[in-house]
């Protein structure tokens, strides 16, 4: 997502774009480090396998596009905070899915 924060505030010039897409590098390194590992836990808590998927998928998404919007919303630049969201609707709510099922899976021993 960094490159394509990049891309998307070259207009603004290189070193301007080059901050924004370090600083969205940064944070998805480490917040999106900490969600993948939420999904993980919640994705093995529970014995009910859909509960546990349902709950890994819902809980991490919620706190991502959140806090993703909470961030573009209070951005005094940022004048479309739901648009700046959507990528991580499209990115983060498949990788949740997917990281749950692998971990639910590989729980199971399949």
């Amino acid at each position: 997502m960094g490159l394509q924060v990049f891309i998307i505030k070259y207009s603004d010039g290189p070193s301007l774009a080059s901050i924004a897409a370090a600083e969205q590098f940064v944070l998805n390194f480490f917040l999106g480090g900490a969600m993948m590992k939420l999904c993980e836990n919640l994705a093995c808590k529970y014995k009910s396998k859909f509960t546990a998927i349902f709950l890994a998928i819902l809980i991490p998404d919620i706190i991502n596009i959140s806090c993703t919007y909470g961030i573009h919303y209070f951005d005094q630049g940022e004048v479309l905070p739901i648009q700046s969201t959507l990528p991580t609707i499209f990115w983060a709510t498949p990788a949740y899915i997917w990281w749950s099922l692998r971990t639910r899976k590989m729980l199971e021993g399949s």
